[in-house]
């Protein structure tokens, strides 16, 4: 007894609620406040890169990622336990260095959790709210595949960038900073993360991530962020995930030609170009070369 009277006893009595988060709630007004606020949300879809796919076929955006430390993290896989991340968004807060929630007991990310999780070191720029000099249409416009395209566009689209800045660019909004809706947009924070990675500026990796985790948490947003790498320290902090909804992931959570394809390159006898530059020639009869008949990728 004295040994089990050491952990929290909440961990215990979760066992013998069923898998529903409206259960967890012994306030009423807490209760109503989740079912209101936070049960009809989506968690976005995780999606991972595959560094070894990207460098075999030639790319060198993916060596940014790595020279920034962030290969464990693009890298991720797992499962995902939705109603779980929910409630972890609905008590998130920051105190000091660390994050914590409660869900089914306290929950804390700290330094360690950081490191041993996502891979990260805790010092660096925050790239994310500007670099001191540099303007963002600057930026922008230093990365475009046209030069000619200097001032005549509404946005900070994706497709405008040359093909490394373009994937990469990719990679904070699909996982590093990932939406559930438009990932073609670049917002400024975004604009500052890319030069940061193209340039090799080293970055607050952990305070970029928790600053966008605590965004989503105020606001509310719908679409809730990073998944798998929540329900990996839940289950690293002995979480019962007993009969719990699960996400797992598979080939289709993988970045690799498929994406391509999705984000308007395809591969010629040079290798990887936008479809806008690709000429066929007169043998081709498909001009994509996926049957998609067979795969479907899902964003």
């Amino acid at each position: 007894m004295a040994a089990s009277s050491s952990r929290p006893r909440k961990r215990y009595a979760s066992s013998r609620r069923e898998a529903n988060p409206f259960g967890w709630f012994s306030d009423d007004d807490q209760h109503t406040d989740f079912i209101c606020q936070w049960g009809y949300k989506e968690v976005i879809r995780h999606k991972c890169l595959s560094i070894s796919f990207f460098r075999s076929e030639g790319f060198l955006f993916q060596e940014w990622l790595k020279k920034a430390g962030l290969t464990k993290f693009v890298e991720l896989q797992g499962d995902c336990y939705p109603n779980l991340v929910k409630v972890f968004y609905s008590n998130l807060k920051k105190k000091g260095n660390c994050l914590t929630s409660r869900v089914k007991g306290k929950i804390s990310i700290d330094y360690s959790i950081w490191k041993y999780v996502a891979g990260f070191q805790q010092e660096g720029l925050n790239a994310h709210q500007g670099i001191r000099g540099f303007y963002k249409t600057d930026i922008y416009n230093n990365f475009l595949k046209n030069p000619d395209m200097v001032g005549k566009y509404e946005s900070f689209d994706i497709k405008n960038l040359r093909k490394e800045e373009c994937l990469c660019a990719c990679m904070i909004t699909w996982i590093l900073l990932p939406r559930g809706e438009d990932r073609s947009i670049l917002n400024c924070e975004d604009v500052y993360l890319l030069y940061a990675l193209q340039t090799s500026a080293q970055t607050y990796w952990s305070l970029v991530i928790s600053d966008y985790m605590l965004k989503f948490a105020k606001q509310k947003e719908y679409h809730l962020p990073y998944g798998v790498f929540i329900s990996k320290i839940l289950r690293m902090q002995n979480v019962d995930i007993t009969h719990e909804r699960k996400i797992c992931c598979n080939k289709q959570n993988v970045l690799e030609e498929l994406f391509l394809d999705s984000v308007g390159f395809r591969k010629g006898k040079e290798g990887w170009i936008f479809k806008d530059e690709y000429i066929p020639g007169t043998d081709e009869m498909n001009p994509v070369n996926i049957d998609s008949s067979r795969y479907e990728f899902r964003p």
